[in-house]
């Protein structure tokens, strides 16, 4: 037979480990919880992420297209200058040709005159128009 105190002794310490393990159990459930939620973070955080990506991506899609836009634009509102000039050029052409005519003596019949004149009159409203259409792109340009 064995005696008494020996199985208690023996009753208290499967007890005891009985005890510890139960506590390591809980211990691992709590890590095991504390892990699936860490995961959980971890998974909405590289959906953000990715987002944020992908926001990226377009924000910078965007901001070309914006550029080409702009350098259109640019290119467009300095031909639209170069053209100006050119027409401002030819309509004081025009009027020097017309004192020229004038000095003359009116050599030119008077239908040349009026034509000439109708001219230099629809060259300045499409000189006008111009101004009016670089006034515009420059505002939708900014």
């Amino acid at each position: 037979m064995v005696p008494a105190a020996e199985l208690e002794a023996e009753r208290q310490q499967r007890r005891a480990l009985h005890v510890k393990q139960q506590h390591l159990l809980d211990e691992l459930r709590k890590q095991s919880a504390a892990k699936g939620e860490l995961e959980e973070q971890l998974a909405a955080e590289g959906l953000k992420r990715q987002a944020l990506e992908q926001r990226q991506e377009q924000l910078e899609r965007d901001l070309r297209q914006q550029s080409a836009v702009r350098e259109a634009l640019d290119d467009g509102v300095a031909k639209l200058h170069l053209l100006l000039e050119k027409e401002a050029h030819l309509a004081r052409l025009t009027e020097q040709l017309e004192e020229v005519i004038l000095k003359a003596g009116g050599m030119v019949p008077a239908a040349e005159l009026e034509a000439e004149r109708l001219k230099r009159q629809a060259l300045e409203n499409r000189q006008e128009q111009l101004e009016r259409d670089l006034k515009q792109q420059s505002a939708v340009r900014e």
